[in-house]
């Protein structure tokens, strides 16, 4: 449920995106409709969905305790994707066709950004605006093993955060 106009003054009162800097990813940032939304990585360490609530719940209230014990409409639960830059990028995949990659467990409000300048890029027909280089997609490397490092990386920091 949208969260109050009291409650919104106390968490991210000028709207806007948060993210910490520990390695087990935390983000949050409001919908359009005043919900606050957020993420909990996939690690091995958590099992279910009660086990991924109280996880959800305790990081909330421990970045936001102005919040209260207020309830977990949905909970996402996914897969950090990762780059191998770990910083935002700008693809120009084909003629005409480009990608936004800024995901790296805090992409939202990066692709937020990035996505607006890539908007205001194709209008002027200029990318000399952006604010990352725009770049060619390469192969990824031993792809088959690192498809799974996210979700190691993701249980290690969970675990490095329980020490």
């Amino acid at each position: 449920m949208p969260l109050s106009m009291a409650q919104r003054a106390a968490i991210l009162p000028q709207g806007g995106s948060f993210t910490d800097k520990q390695s087990y990813l935390f983000t949050a940032r409001y919908d359009e409709d005043g919900r606050l939304i957020s993420a909990v990585p996939l690690s091995a360490a958590l099992q279910g969905r009660q086990a991924y609530e109280r996880e959800a719940q305790g990081r909330l209230m421990r970045h936001f305790p102005s919040l209260g014990r207020e309830g977990i409409e949905h909970l996402w639960v996914g897969t950090a994707w990762l780059n191998t830059s770990f910083l935002p990028s700008v693809y120009a995949v084909d003629d005409g066709l480009y990608a936004i990659q800024a995901c790296n467990g805090r992409g939202l409000p990066t692709n937020v950004v990035l996505g607006e300048e890539v908007a205001r890029s194709l209008s002027s027909g200029s990318f000399q605006t952006l604010s990352v280089d725009l770049q060619e997609p390469e192969p990824i490397r031993f792809h088959a093993l690192a498809r799974f490092a996210p979700y190691a990386m993701m249980t290690l920091a969970y675990l490095q955060g329980r020490l």
